[in-house]
């Protein structure tokens, strides 16, 4: 189940369910799963971008996700 709202990341939406469960999505016309993963925590805050990290508020953890120095 997905309780908080998804964002948008330049061309790409971001979805995580409560479960932890995430998906990235291009924002076509047609939408195409670009990513995705899952992190062992409730999730009911919607996340948020400061700079080049996402930031994930979960019941347990505050997480900051973002690409490795070079870029993988």
């Amino acid at each position: 189940m997905v309780v908080a709202s998804p964002i948008a990341v330049g061309e790409r939406l971001v979805i995580v369910g409560e479960s932890g469960k995430g998906l990235v999505l291009a924002a076509k016309p047609s939408f195409e799963i670009v990513g995705g993963g899952e992190l062992d925590d409730v999730f009911w805050s919607t996340p948020t971008v400061a700079g080049e990290a996402l930031l994930l508020r979960g019941v347990e953890h505050l997480y900051c996700l973002r690409s490795a120095p070079d870029g993988g």
